[in-house]
């Protein structure tokens, strides 16, 4: 237990430095659970970043790999908000044409059939 304790205090103390070096300000809590159940190493959650990992080195690999992950994930954020938006466009857009084409189509072979 001791020893679990002494892991959680270094992980805490690496978190609170990369997020002074980053300059972040993240209302973000640090779980470390260490697991031989868990297909994850890590991940971000519910306002938290959980450790699964049990060697204290590389928990502290998968801390600076899910804060990394957090912050690149942030920055591409805009991007991937407005890229949804355009593609969502595009399918109204397509939708719409097709809808103007079937319905041309469909009074085109009915004017045919009644002739």
């Amino acid at each position: 237990m001791e020893k679990q304790n002494g892991v959680q205090r270094k992980l805490e103390d690496e978190f609170e430095k990369l997020k002074r070096i980053l300059g972040l300000d993240l209302d973000f809590g640090l779980v470390w659970i260490p697991s031989t159940n868990n297909c994850l190493s890590g991940e971000v959650k519910n306002g938290n970043i959980f450790i699964y990992e049990l060697d204290e080195c590389r928990a502290m690999k998968t801390l600076k790999h899910e804060l990394i992950d957090y912050c690149v994930s942030l920055a591409i954020k805009p991007y991937k908000k407005i890229t949804n938006m355009l593609i969502k466009k595009i399918n109204r857009d397509a939708y719409e044409q097709k809808e103007r084409v079937v319905e041309a189509l469909t009074r085109f072979l009915i004017e045919r059939v009644d002739d």
